[in-house]
């Protein structure tokens, strides 16, 4: 019974990968991210069965949710992503009071956007997370640090080097919120442990971190 389970969450998992993958092809990232997760953190027969099915059914479920791909899948595929990764239309990009090709933006782009659409205590609660997981890595499960490795550290990098083509704010990079917020909530749960807070202090620190954010939302929403 525990194997049915564990292929059911297989199938499961690989019928949502195919769908984020029909809804938008760069939704292959987060088969990538899986990948490099057990590549790195387990030996191979762990992951080599359940990574096959979990594929396969990935491709079956983009194939048939995806009608364009019907009549030419392998060909159509290739030249659907071709189109993603070019980005052949080249909008100016508003940036520090100039306006630039989406294609010759400047290095500090996204890690300025970053700290612009975040708030300041998630970033620092997250940078509390990434400097314990550090000082912590050779005691603490490899799992953890190679996952914020591949889904958040590797991506800004390419996108600080190799500087692809970028536009529209931060709808490219939605992805990294996720290890973003993981390890915000890794570092506030440290400091908790650390100054031994108690339950109402918690709760306090938990809502000046959310405050920022909400009193935006807020505003927001009375301009609309």
């Amino acid at each position: 019974s525990e194997m049915c389970i564990r292929d059911s969450y297989v199938v499961a998992a690989g019928i949502i990968f195919g769908l984020s993958i029909s809804v938008r092809i760069m939704g292959l990232i987060i088969g990538g991210i899986l990948l490099a997760i057990l590549v790195f953190s387990r030996p191979l027969r762990a992951w080599f069965y359940a990574i096959a099915a979990y594929s396969l059914t990935a491709a079956m479920t983009a194939y048939l949710t995806w009608p364009y791909l019907w009549p030419h899948p392998v060909e159509r595929f290739i030249a659907s992503l071709q189109v993603n990764l070019g980005h052949q239309h080249n909008p100016p990009v508003l940036f520090q009071g100039a306006s630039y090709a989406s294609s010759q933006l400047p290095s500090n782009y996204v890690p300025t956007l970053i700290g612009v659409q975040f708030t300041l205590p998630l970033l620092l609660l997250a940078g509390v997370g990434l400097i314990w997981m550090l000082i912590n890595l050779r005691r603490n499960s490899r799992e953890f640090p190679i996952l914020v490795l591949v889904w958040l550290i590797l991506p800004i990098t390419a996108f600080v080097i190799l500087r692809p083509a970028f536009h529209d704010n931060i709808r490219h990079i939605l992805f990294i919120t996720p290890p973003i917020f993981l390890l915000a909530g890794f570092g506030l749960e440290r400091i908790q442990r650390t100054l031994k807070l108690k339950k109402v202090l918690m709760a306090a620190a938990v809502t000046l971190a959310l405050a920022p954010g909400i009193v935006h939302i807020v505003q927001s929403l009375s301009l609309i």
